[in-house]
């Protein structure tokens, strides 16, 4: 019989048996990302996000060397405060992410609610970082806090404290309407502005140019009416106001009284009645940029506010550098600088407003949204002012050396006219030529050329345009070559000789498959590289159709002979016809290829090929995804623009790109006798998105007196910056989107004629019309 009494079983945590070599891999698999989260994610150095991420990493390692070295007390303690940091830093970012998707949902709507999915994939990320080790801790140290009922009452605390914060937010979440705003306030306030007599803005006289905060008199609720005012002073100096006040007939007598003691007689009004407000949830800065709507909400730091158009003045919608090695990747507010312009102590003071806009002509109100007029579908009308508009835009940008500027603030004026860019440069000359037959434009185009021409690099028999002596690229000759073909209408045969060494130039960059180098090595004239740039290959192709075009109507000694010129022409078609882009990827997706189109259309009166044709057919297909059309969710004033969501503003050039390459894929499925009114109502909305994003003298109210920016196009409604190809590409979507709408299915006969082949018939018929 044993009588020996049992021995105590220790229970202590330490003495339990701890896990080493796999629990080591699992901190070290865990803490790489972390890492990486915290270098990587976009964020402001020395964020909460980086620390907390970076100090999770490091006890991950901590408890990594401790299993390692067998260290089963400290193990366990590490362990243990591992599993409840990990725990904190996901209630941390469950109510931070739960909070921003509520947001973002109600602002975006559709779109708000997709990124609110993504938001979710990504806490489910963390939660496999977090959970599965913090229970595996728990389990096999199990702390003597863990267990009893303080368990259960701690996880109900915590589930309440992360429905309470995220129910914190709901408010903001949606903008809280105005009380006493109804039909009768837009009513009042006509009359008011009726008996101003605002002139109507046929020219542009001034600016009401204002960047600094209007002073409200309370702090914009929704208890009473604000209205926010910008005209000119007695001196004719912008100022702005903010009228406050409890209903309709009250706010209409304060306009009536300020116009009458400070504003200048018949001055021009810009007003803003905010309808809805909101606070806003400062969370992180890479979804703090979203929290205003660009162009189209304003923001307010108690009585001091800023309109929705005084922040796209102010450039505030693309302030937001999420990688600062990278300064040019820029978008949406950042909340601190908005805070430092309006007097705040902080982002977390600031509330965003919601206005109805308008601006004064005559008697009227008339409707702004973004800084643009409403929706109206384009005209022939409509379309060929805009194109002379755009036009003459373009012939105001030109510098007497023949180079255009290259870009525009359209509210400061400033200008910035850097080293010419080829293909900017001779892609200009090219609109010009084909779209505005006039007297001006000669003289422009023929500055234009001369100043091309002295970029001219000559390796043999062959010549590159290039502002590098070492190096030629495809780019850089095959659209200035584009635009010697096409203008050579309106400066006669003085460029013949360059366009037949800048022609054997394309012939020698062709390979042997049709495909094109992207570079030749001078002088020796030797091209090479492996990969094509994007653009360049189907401006090579349209070269080449337009030269073989132009060889066949003018024979020229010094040009490439026939059959070489039809050779690598149909080469290239075969090329990117049929083996460039793979068949199973056509249904999926495409990268830019609008100048193919272009090159189809071109070569439909010489040179077709079928294959070439279908797939200039099927990318305008794929492209049409992407065009926002008028459904649930799109904002009107984005209807027709390129893009992925109403989060982004859709981009003037993309829009009008597409356009380009949709009007010569009219043209290309009018010749084969295909069905027209699918592509034709998709070009449509189209281009009355891009008439719609015009500078005219009715919008650029805000502009510099100069009006240089009258006629030109901003990258998009939160970018405010005018560049020369925007107006290019721009004015070449409206002029032969215009003809392609005049394109009927049922005209089959006559279908050739119709055609806009040659750059002078296409000028002679804008110009009859």
């Amino acid at each position: 019989m044993d009588n020996r009494a049992p021995q105590a079983v220790n229970t202590q945590p330490h003495a339990l048996a701890m896990p080493q070599l796999g629990l080591a891999i699992v901190c070290v698999l865990h803490a790489l990302p972390l890492v990486a989260a915290a270098v990587v994610v976009p964020t402001v150095r020395g964020s909460w996000f980086g620390m907390s991420a970076l100090l999770l990493a490091l006890v991950h390692l901590v408890v990594c060397v401790l299993a390692l070295t067998r260290r089963a007390r400290l193990l366990a303690l590490a362990w243990n405060t591992l599993a409840i940091c990990s725990l904190l830093w996901l209630l941390v970012l469950s109510v931070i992410a739960s909070s921003a998707a509520l947001y973002l949902s109600v602002l975006y709507e559709g779109i708000g609610q997709a990124v609110s999915g993504a938001l979710a994939c990504v806490w489910g990320l963390v939660v496999l970082f977090t959970v599965p080790i913090s229970v595996w801790g728990l389990a096999a140290t199990r702390p003597a806090w863990l267990r009893g009922p303080p368990v259960a009452a701690a996880t109900v605390v915590a589930v309440l404290v992360v429905l309470m914060a995220t129910s914190s937010l709901r408010p903001s979440a949606r903008a809280e309407p105005v009380h006493n705003l109804n039909a009768e306030v837009e009513g009042q306030l006509r009359t008011a502005v009726a008996a101003h007599g605002a002139e109507a803005a046929s020219v542009v006289h001034t600016s009401l140019l204002h960047t600094t905060a209007a002073v409200c008199r309370e702090p914009v609720d929704t208890r009473r009416l604000t209205l926010l005012l910008t005209t000119l002073d007695k001196e004719g100096h912008p100022f702005a106001a903010c009228l406050q006040t409890s209903d309709a007939p009250s706010l209409a007598s304060q306009l009536s009284g300020l116009l009458a003691e400070r504003a200048q007689p018949k001055a021009p009004l810009a007003l803003d009645l905010v309808h809805a407000v909101s606070p806003i949830p400062a969370v992180h800065p890479l979804l703090d940029a979203f929290s205003l709507r660009p162009a189209l909400d304003g923001i307010c730091s108690r009585e001091r506010c800023l309109a929705p158009w005084q922040l796209v003045t102010l450039d505030a919608f693309t302030r937001y550098h999420p990688l600062e090695a990278v300064r040019d990747a820029s978008f949406g507010v950042a909340l601190p600088e908005l805070a430092q312009a309006l007097g705040a102590r902080g982002a977390s003071s600031l509330t965003r407003i919601e206005t109805k806009s308008w601006l004064a002509q005559g008697d009227q109100l008339v409707p702004l949204v973004r800084m643009r007029l409403e929706h109206t579908a384009p005209d022939d009308t409509s379309l060929t002012r805009a194109v002379e508009l755009a036009g003459r835009h373009i012939l105001a940008a030109q510098r007497p050396e023949g180079s255009f500027r290259y870009l525009l603030d359209p509210f400061s004026g400033k200008t910035d006219d850097r080293a010419v860019n080829l293909p900017r440069q001779a892609g200009t000359l090219f609109a010009l030529c084909e779209l505005l037959p006039s007297p001006e434009t000669t003289l422009a185009v023929t500055r234009g050329l001369a100043q091309l021409e002295s970029f001219e690099k000559r390796a043999g028999t062959v010549s590159a345009l290039s502002d590098d002596p070492a190096l030629a690229e495809l780019g850089r000759t095959a659209l200035p070559l584009i635009a010697f073909v096409t203008c050579r209408e309106h400066v006669g045969d003085r460029h013949d000789a360059l366009i037949g060494r800048l022609a054997k130039y394309m012939l020698a960059m062709q390979r042997p498959n049709g495909s094109f180098f992207p570079q030749m090595e001078l002088p020796k004239g030797t091209p090479s590289g492996r990969h094509e740039p994007l653009y360049a290959a189907g401006q090579a192709v349209l070269s080449l159709v337009l030269v073989e075009q132009l060889r066949r109507d003018h024979p020229r000694p010094q040009w490439p002979a026939k059959v070489l010129l039809a050779s690598a022409v149909s080469r290239a078609m075969a090329h990117y016809g049929r083996v460039y882009w793979p068949r199973p990827l056509r249904s999926l997706f495409y990268l830019e290829e609008n100048w193919h189109c272009l090159a189809a259309r071109a070569a439909l009166g010489s040179h077709r090929d079928d294959e070439y044709e279908k797939f200039c057919l099927d990318y305008v297909r794929f492209k049409q995804r992407l065009i926002l059309e008028a459904q649930s969710g799109t904002s009107p004033e984005h209807v027709g623009g390129y893009g992925l969501s109403n989060m982004f503003p859709p981009h003037s050039t993309a829009t009008a790109g597409f356009g380009e390459a949709l009007a010569a894929a009219i043209a290309v499925a009018h010749k084969r006798g295909l069905d027209l009114h699918e592509q034709q109502t998709t070009l449509r909305s189209v281009l009355g998105f891009v008439v719609r994003q015009q500078w005219t003298t009715q919008n650029c109210f805000a502009c510099a007196a100069n009006a240089e920016a009258v006629g030109g196009f901003s990258e998009s409604a939160a970018s405010p910056s005018i560049r020369i190809d925007y107006v290019q590409h721009a004015m070449a979507a409206l002029g032969h989107g215009r003809r392609a709408l005049a394109l009927q299915t049922t005209v089959r006969k006559k279908a050739h004629a119709s055609l806009p082949h040659t750059s002078a018939s296409f000028a002679r018929a804008l110009a009859k019309n």
